[in-house]
């Protein structure tokens, strides 16, 4: 049973890594495409 409960709590951590990544990765996108419409 706590092997279980390890296993959860880990592929909750990798969720929360990876959102955030992708989070990440939307808001430099975003970033440049404002930026490159500002630069027009």
């Amino acid at each position: 049973m706590a092997d279980e409960e390890q296993m959860m709590e880990r592929k909750e951590e990798a969720t929360e890594v990876k959102r955030s990544l992708l989070l990440l990765a939307l808001h430099v996108c975003f970033g440049g495409f404002v930026s490159g419409l500002d630069g027009e």
